[in-house]
């Protein structure tokens, strides 16, 4: 039974919660406040984003600070963040390329963000571009506003309104994008991998070559060791005949009849 109650608090807790966002998204910005911050978005599309086609004004733009953003607007009476809104510049500029050139701007929409700390204006605009379906190109404007005394902006981005066909392309193209890099990488790796059985048989051939340049080297070394054992044989046989000789003259003076098949030689002692 406990289990049970507990189980009923936490639903009845969700449900709770859940409710309060509801509330939070429905919260409805005062009149008073909509049309301040309307104006004030739609000061800043019409008079700074869409001058930026003018390439003097966008160097000029691209060359501030976030802190000379924020001096240069609070002079106007608006507080920003200087970041978000050399962000925004930079958003609007990519859109352009696709939106084309601004021909109108539609009516601004305020609203409460899901906290309901932030008030967020978007603000449509129409291109000269035609998308998919032969329609003139839009793209939403977003201004988000901090709920506080100074109104502050703190993000602008705007988004080109994509039709169904085109997101399906875009979709598509990505999915294409990312299965060839997958599959490229793939590839590079068993083009690397093949190349591992090549590596023993360069080192072998490397082996080989090696092996055949210290026999090069060691063939002449040999040879001259040989000739220098042959020349040290023939010069103790020659040392050997003429002790042989020497034995015989001076047994044969003394009258000794000798022989030259008694003779044994055990070893020769060369002193220095």
């Amino acid at each position: 039974m406990k289990k049970i109650k507990l189980i009923l608090c936490i639903t009845a807790c969700l449900f709770a919660l859940n409710g309060c966002s509801i509330l939070a998204e429905s919260k409805p910005v005062d009149p008073e406040t909509t049309q301040n911050l309307e104006s004030v978005a739609y000061s800043l599309v019409s008079q700074i984003l869409m001058n930026t086609k003018d390439q003097q004004f966008a160097d000029y733009l691209a060359g501030l600070s976030a802190e000379e953003y924020e001096m240069q607007f609070e002079g106007m009476g608006v507080y920003l963040d200087g970041e978000a809104m050399k962000a925004g510049v930079d958003s609007w500029e990519k859109a352009v390329e696709q939106l084309g050139n601004v021909t109108s701007i539609k009516n601004a929409n305020a609203e409460f963000d899901a906290k309901g700390t932030s008030i967020i204006v978007t603000i449509t605009v129409v291109g000269d571009a035609l998308n998919s379906l032969g329609a003139p190109r839009e793209a939403n404007v977003e201004f988000v506003f901090k709920d506080d005394y100074y109104k502050t902006i703190t993000s602008c981005t705007t988004n080109v309104t994509m039709t169904f066909a085109e997101k399906m392309e875009n979709a598509g193209l990505n999915t294409l994008i990312g299965m060839g890099t997958v599959f490229a990488i793939l590839i590079l790796l068993c083009l690397i991998i093949s190349c591992f059985g090549i590596f023993p048989k360069i080192e072998k051939a490397m082996q080989a070559k090696k092996e055949k340049k210290n026999a090069v080297i060691d063939q002449p070394i040999q040879q001259i060791i040989e000739k220098e054992e042959m020349s040290e044989e023939e010069d103790e046989g020659e040392l050997v005949a003429v002790i042989t000789a020497a034995i015989v003259a001076f047994e044969s003076a003394n009258g000794i009849p000798v022989s030259t098949d008694d003779f044994v030689v055990r070893t020769i002692k060369r002193r220095r």
